[in-house]
């Protein structure tokens, strides 16, 4: 089966502060079949690159959506890197990024229904955008995403996902940003991230620093369609931590699977692993959509 696959560039704003009108580039990567009514953008996680989804873009697409996928903000073909310089946190990649890549893909595909596809960080960037703007997409996928409340892991991991999140926040501060390749936890994270990663994983609430919304309480998302994807060995987002996450979004239309090693072909399915076997997880999302009635043909 031919796909087309291409790349969309598209810019966003450097900064939320008023006046400052400098730009960032980013290109959004592209698998797109003869014909589709769907539209499914992924939003990387932490630390991942855009380019380590191609292999679920490609599965999507053999079920018949346009797939697509960008860097986050400091990673990949994002035109800047996170430094002292460099901060920013999650309200850019909500308020900012997220918007302006649907705004591009939505000009090149203004008749497709669009379904956001969170993996990790990423759902929680999903879902923060979301709650701001419902009517943006009909069906959000959260792929290992959670709140990292540290309440939402068993004793005693809870308390060693507590510290590392406070630490993480220390070192940023201190270093100008996360090393996050040297420690072995995502990326060159800009310490704005860590700072809020770090807020969430304390209080389980998002307060968000330099941001133009409020999120506590979280604003509901009743008429939002979620699939939640539940991996069994992972460690980084358990279901009762996916679950935290959903309480927030509060929607009355939830589906949730939990994905084997078996369903993946390979001995476990962790956070990152089912990246390079993503065939169970595209058959799940071509499955779920398949049963949900695009709202524009329906009028």
């Amino acid at each position: 089966m031919a796909f087309d696959a291409h790349k969309l560039e598209f810019a966003s704003r450097r900064s939320l502060e008023q006046g400052d009108n400098a730009e960032l580039k980013n290109v959004i990567s592209i698998v797109e079949p003869a014909s589709c009514d769907t539209l499914i953008l992924c939003v990387p996680a932490m630390g991942v690159a855009a380019k380590q989804y191609k292999k679920l873009l490609y599965e999507l697409a053999k079920h018949g959506f346009i797939a697509a996928c960008y860097d986050l903000r400091g990673h990949g073909l994002s035109s800047i890197r996170a430094s002292r310089a460099n901060n920013f946190g999650y309200a850019a990649l909500a308020e900012i990024d997220l918007p302006a890549a649907i705004l591009a893909i939505k000009q090149r595909y203004p008749e497709q229904r669009l379904v956001l596809f969170g993996h990790s960080l990423g759902g929680q960037v999903c879902s923060l955008f979301l709650s701001q703007n419902p009517d943006q997409a009909e069906v959000l996928v959260l792929a290992a995403s959670c709140s990292v409340h540290y309440k939402n892991w068993p004793s005693p991991y809870r308390w060693a996902v507590l510290l590392f999140a406070q630490a993480s926040s220390i070192i940023s501060s201190i270093v100008g940003y996360f090393p996050g390749r040297k420690l072995g936890f995502g990326g060159r994270e800009a310490r704005g991230v860590m700072h809020d990663w770090a807020t969430n994983a304390r209080t389980g609430d998002y307060r968000l620093s330099n941001s133009k919304h409020c999120y506590v309480p979280f604003p509901k998302l009743a008429d939002l369609n979620v699939l939640t994807i539940n991996f069994t060995d992972d460690q980084l987002a358990p279901v009762l931590a996916t679950d935290h996450l959903l309480a927030k979004i509060d929607s009355g239309r939830m589906t949730k699977t939990l994905i084997t090693g078996n369903d993946i072909g390979r001995p476990t399915a962790d956070h990152f692993n089912w990246l390079r076997s993503p065939k169970g997880v595209a058959k799940v999302v071509a499955k779920h959509l398949a049963a949900q009635p695009n709202q524009r043909d329906d009028g």
